[in-house]
């Protein structure tokens, strides 16, 4: 019997079933993957949500032909788990799966909530991924409005992270005209194993005032949908979206610009 045989055989009579049904998805070659990415799904007000992925090992090391495996793990809003997808990517070859899809086939109905993904190669014992360094799954979520066609892409906003801190304030760079702005929808994920209680508000750019704010509760790998309506009376010309903390510290919220003739862009803040 080979060392690699041998080595196979005692950790699949060692380990406990979950840890071995882990370790035939992601192997115990040479490949260092980091943690789950993530970003945030949604399925309400008219807006779908596809989750887009290619086969990015090819682009790493395009000679060695390799498929992707890949598991989606989707959680509600509330943060429990709703289901387990698996999928793979060939050589070069790319995905959209489309969320509404996903949970009407399952009767589920969730209108916001968290997607992780973890992509790792079918071969992982390459000695030249190990030049690669610590990889991280790669996708992008893609956001249409069938009523009014508006389109939006952004990529992970962070990775699953159970021993994450709470950021100090966060202030987005984005400067938001208000012209035709009829109101802000923030999306805000939680990365992290615990609840956190944040101040989202929107300030004026130039004095830094608050305009609008709003106190939410977070609960552990779920979302919350906040809508900050822009007082005509008391609107500035410009705004900045303003956090108090951030669950971890790249888990900044999803912005969504909502105009008045129904149309929207997003990006994260």
């Amino acid at each position: 019997m080979s060392l690699i045989s041998s080595t196979k055989t005692f950790v699949r009579t060692h380990l406990p079933k979950p840890v071995w049904e882990a370790v035939k998805v992601y192997g115990l070659g040479l490949l260092e993957m980091g943690q789950p990415s993530l970003q945030m799904y949604i399925a309400e007000h008219g807006v779908r949500s596809f989750v887009g992925m290619n086969n990015y090992f090819s682009t790493l090391a395009a000679d060695i032909a390799n498929e992707a495996v890949v598991e989606l793990v989707f959680h509600a809003a509330d943060g429990a788990p709703l289901f387990t997808h698996r999928t793979r990517l060939v050589h070069f070859g790319s995905q959209a799966l489309d969320v509404t899809a996903l949970l009407r086939a399952r009767g589920l109905d969730s209108p916001r909530g968290i997607v992780t993904v973890r992509m790792v190669p079918q071969r992982r014992r390459i000695p030249r991924y190990q030049e690669l360094g610590l990889l991280l799954s790669q996708f992008f979520m893609f956001y249409r409005d069938e009523q009014h066609g508006s389109i939006a892409q952004i990529h992970p906003s962070s990775q699953i992270d159970t021993a994450a801190t709470p950021s100090p304030p966060f202030l987005s760079s984005q400067i938001v005209a208000t012209h035709g702005l009829d109101a802000v929808v923030l999306y805000q994920c939680n990365p992290s194993s615990r609840a956190h209680r944040m101040t989202l508000a929107l300030l004026d750019a130039s004095s830094r005032t608050s305009v609008v704010e709003s106190v939410i509760d977070v609960p552990a790998l779920g979302v919350r949908r906040v809508e900050l309506a822009v007082p005509a009376a008391a609107r500035p010309p410009a705004i900045l979206v303003h956090a108090s903390s951030l669950p971890s510290g790249n888990s900044k919220p999803m912005l969504q610009r909502r105009f008045s003739d129904g149309r929207f862009s997003m990006s994260h803040a």
